[in-house]
């Protein structure tokens, strides 16, 4: 009461909220004319970063954050290396590191330039296969910060992602020679860091062709890991190699007794990314054949999944197989049915069976309703009112539609495109008269 916040204070308590509660507090910030230091501006672009799903929102947001920070405003874009940071974090979560090197620059005018920069860089160049940059950037890393083991890890990645098994294995004993591990069974994170490192040659190996060398690498890792049965199935199915990827699985099934779910999500994800739907279609089908011991639920996601990739035409039926084995789908199986669909009064019938079979979870899910919204905007035809009384019915179950990121965007996309079609009404119109005259 007698002592008014200032902005460290906004920068704690924006820090730990969600997407709405955080723009409101930075609105209240901005009213009362407190302004705001890095220490806010890293809390609320982290926010934006870490919470909002679409990139192309995430960089609206910050690019909208840097204008109000602007306006009026004569300080130097050095004194903002909180924001500048997010904007690189952005950039590499959506592979453009190019742009992201930008923001590096206006980092180091700040000198705040840290080793979580360089290892966002590094990662998103390794997730490219764009070696040669991946590199580079590790030298101008190593002459500032030691090479930690996450580096070393991103450059192994890298190497195995464009199958060079001999950089591969010379960077894992650079991180042997410089003691970012210490002998394989020291402890348990030293094993799992021998683990990804044997992993990932292995992974090198296949996408040279190499199967001999991969089996080598593969045989010095601990047997009852199933993150590296993981990685290399699915690297196998990404170079076109399904018959080796079934005798990996067949050899996780020796090696790890009892197989969960997941280990056929595996497949059923990387046939379904691939376009190959009747393969994953398969693998859905044999993992509930041969898990019928274990609960339905642990089959939820391999539904999720196949209902992702199957094609449009199969939907109803693996929604129905889905109730088959005393399912009811959940949220993610339902946004992904309505998403997917063409048909606006399907979409409509499965938003109603939504609201039967999740009822009390759904009155305050603005998701649910945010799907709604996308496929009147998208599908329907005479969108105006439907989209007003979905708002109104938001509204009624408690719910802030304006403060919610996608809807907010949402609402504006439909406005827009009512007003596009009231323009093309009047340039009818005019076009009418002139030919009547």
């Amino acid at each position: 009461n007698d002592l008014m916040p200032n902005e460290r204070t906004y920068s704690i308590i924006i820090k730990g909220c969600k997407l709405a509660k955080a723009d409101r507090y930075w609105e209240e910030m901005r009213r009362q004319n407190i302004e705001p230091d890095e220490y806010v501006l890293q809390a609320i672009s982290s926010v934006y970063v870490d919470t909002i799903k679409q990139p192309d929102l995430i960089i609206a947001k910050l690019k909208s954050l840097e204008e109000s920070l602007m306006k009026g405003n004569n300080r130097s874009a050095a004194e903002y290396p909180g924001l500048w940071k997010n904007y690189l974090r952005a950039y590499c979560g959506i592979q453009q590191p190019q742009i992201a090197i930008q923001y590096l620059e206006k980092i180091k005018k700040s000198n705040r330039v840290s080793r979580t920069d360089y290892n966002n860089i590094i990662s998103s160049f390794c997730r490219l296969g764009d070696v040669k940059n991946m590199e580079y950037f590790a030298l101008e890393f190593g002459r500032s910060f030691a090479i930690g083991s996450y580096t070393y890890s991103s450059l192994l990645n890298g190497y195995a992602m464009v199958g060079d098994v001999k950089k591969a294995i010379e960077t894992f004993e650079k991180m042997e020679e410089a003691g970012t591990i210490l002998p394989s069974g020291s402890s348990e994170r030293d094993r799992s860091y021998y683990d990804r490192a044997y992993t990932l040659i292995a992974k090198a190996a296949i996408v040279a062709g190499d199967f001999k060398c991969a089996e080598e690498w593969m045989d010095k890792g601990s047997r009852d890991n199933d993150n590296m049965y993981g990685t290399i199935i699915n690297t196998c199915i990404t170079a076109n190699h399904y018959e080796k990827a079934e005798e990996v699985f067949e050899k996780m099934r020796s090696c790890i007794p009892g197989l969960r779910a997941r280990h056929y999500a595996i497949f059923i994800s990387g046939l379904g990314k691939r376009g190959d739907a009747c393969k994953a279609e398969r693998w859905m089908e044999k993992s509930i054949d041969e898990l019928k011991h274990l609960p339905s639920s642990e089959l939820e996601i391999n539904f999720g999944l196949i209902l992702k990739y199957c094609s449009p035409d199969r939907l109803e039926f693996w929604l129905d197989r889905v109730r088959s084995v005393n399912l009811t789908p959940n949220l993610i199986m339902y946004s992904t049915v309505m998403e997917r669909n063409k048909d606006f009064s399907r979409v409509w019938e499965i938003f109603k069976q939504i609201k039967q079979d999740h009822r009390r979870f759904v009155r305050n899910k603005i998701d649910v309703y945010t799907w709604l919204l996308k496929a009147i905007v998208t599908l329907s035809n005479d969108s105006r009112d439907l989209f007003t009384s979905c708002l109104k019915e938001m509204e009624r179950l408690g719910m802030n539609p304006r403060g919610h990121t996608a809807t907010r965007e949402l609402i504006k996309e439909h406005r827009r495109l009512l007003e596009l079609k009231e323009s093309n009404k009047e340039e009818t119109g005019e076009a009418g008269d002139k030919l009547e005259n």
